[in-house]
């Protein structure tokens, strides 16, 4: 297939040229079940992936899911395990972004075993770093460390794979962030937003700009005696990463950084402007189903309510962020929005003893 061949790499990875990419693969012929009419399952499968990547980065979550779970029935019937477990990744991947965390961890385990198997260094990276993201979002940070040690080590077995290896030193950054410890956050990030900048690679990019930023942030607050000065380089890279994410409409990270806008207006005792744009995060959130950003939103619209003496609001938006951070439950939930909820609501005399 030409597509993919010739334009999916400069479109997807290189441009960031998403409705582009989606409009091509619109223009495939499509039989009355919405397969593409293409001679092969393989490439059948392969064609709904690249949509629903596509829908994953432009927001439109529930859409990517359904083509995702047509490829899977599609890999399934077939021998071909690589292309299996291919169709998992990016499957926990949303599943991940929508609060489905036990299907997102069945699914990257899935693949593991795969590709532990196959032996495919670049797909045994993939998929290794994406169980790895599960188990960080679900708290278990010394196992998510060794999956991202697994995914570190298939690299380095073959040379190149930039892509990837700047997607797990971002994931190793927000590691570092869940776990309070910005310094080692700021250095991942800027090892990736380095090896972002070698093919280009526009999403990798603004992610580790992003990252940039939310380190410094953090950061921020330990640094006291410099706190402006960081906070200002905080600001440079957090609305360099909001006008390339929109250059681009990748509204799955738009979220994430108007968020942490937000956080570093309220360093800067901005409260209305912090507000107002963590408003707009959660506007984003809601419309998009990204379950787990609702609950770090609600988490922080609660602690600027709490500080000014709204309890009712406060309590309120602490609530919804631990029942969006619930997920399906121990041990599959958003652990570190979870453990901020409870917190905010013990402070609050509130608790419901789970």
């Amino acid at each position: 297939m030409v597509y993919n061949e010739r334009l999916r790499q400069p479109l997807y990875y290189q441009l960031g040229e998403y409705e582009t990419d989606l409009q091509l693969l619109a223009a495939i012929p499509r039989s009355r079940d919405g397969l593409p009419e293409l001679s092969l399952p393989t490439a059948q499968a392969w064609t709904l992936l690249y949509a629903a990547m596509c829908y994953e980065r432009t927001g439109q979550l529930r859409l990517g899911l359904g083509l995702i779970d047509i490829a899977i029935q599609l890999n399934r019937r077939s021998s071909n395990g690589h292309d299996l477990a291919s169709s998992l990744v990016p499957y926990s991947m949303l599943c991940c972004d929508v609060g489905q965390l036990q299907l997102a961890s069945n699914s990257a385990r899935e693949s593991v075993s795969i590709f532990d198997r196959i032996g495919n260094s670049n797909w045994r990276g993939i998929s290794h770093r994406s169980y790895g993201r599960v188990l960080m979002l679900c708290g278990r940070f010394d196992r998510a460390l060794e999956e991202f040690s697994v995914a570190a080590s298939a690299y380095s077995s073959s040379p190149g794979f930039a892509h990837g290896r700047s997607v797990l030193l971002a994931y190793k950054a927000q590691l570092c962030l869940l776990q309070n410890v910005p310094s080692q956050a700021l250095e991942l990030a800027q090892q990736a937003n380095k090896l972002s900048q070698l093919e280009p690679l526009k999403r990798e990019g603004v992610v580790a700009t992003w990252l940039l930023g939310a380190a410094l942030v953090a950061l921020a607050s330990e640094e006291r005696d410099r706190q402006g000065e960081v906070l200002v380089e905080a600001e440079a890279y957090l609305t360099k990463a909001l006008r390339r994410c929109r250059r681009i409409n990748l509204i799955e990270t738009e979220p994430n950084i108007l968020l942490e806008l937000a956080r570093l207006r309220h360093a800067q005792a901005r409260e209305a402007e912090a507000l107002s744009l963590a408003q707009e995060a959660l506007d984003i959130a809601d419309r998009c189903q990204y379950r787990l950003v609702q609950a770090d939103c609600h988490n922080f619209l609660a602690e600027l309510a709490y500080e000014v003496g709204g309890r009712h609001k406060a309590r309120e938006h602490a609530e919804t962020a631990r029942e969006r951070a619930w997920c399906d439950g121990p041990p599959h939930r958003y652990e570190a929005a979870f453990q901020e909820a409870e917190r905010l609501l013990e402070r609050l005399g509130v608790s419901d003893g789970r």
